[in-house]
């Protein structure tokens, strides 16, 4: 089930090596997921993704990066990380799980750069939150 999609910003941080995803609205409430970091409206609308340690974080999500932003098979290059202009979630509800699929605008890629991961339903209230990005 799709629940929805929204178009983000982007900001990269190369001294703390963070990427900021960003919507607009004002956030009430963060969750952090190892090093990605959720952040909610207090309506539950999912107005940010934050990743810490993103090229190690964004690595394993990246589906079919170009070999041009990658550093071996586990880290994204800071300079790949820097031309990423901003993106175009999409939340899915499939079994027990959220799926976020990124297409992530990248400076001088004629096409997106798909990223995706999983968050588990802990709870029933978890696919209301979801639908921050519908």
């Amino acid at each position: 089930m799709n629940l929805g999609s929204r178009k983000l910003g982007s900001r990269y941080e190369p001294g703390s090596d963070t990427v900021f995803l960003f919507g607009k609205g004002k956030v009430s409430d963060s969750e952090a997921i190892g090093d990605l970091v959720l952040h909610y409206s207090s309506d539950g609308i999912v107005l940010g993704v934050e990743f810490l340690n993103a090229t190690l974080t964004l690595a394993p999500l990246l589906v079919r990066p170009p070999a041009w932003m990658m550093d071996g098979k586990s880290r994204v290059t800071r300079k790949a990380l820097g031309r990423i202009l901003g993106a175009d979630a999409t939340v899915l509800s499939v079994g027990s799980f959220l799926v976020l699929v990124l297409r992530l605008n990248v400076s001088g890629e004629a096409e997106p750069v798909e990223a995706k991961f999983n968050v588990p339903l802990l709870f029933a209230s978890d696919l209301a939150v979801a639908k921050a990005v519908a």
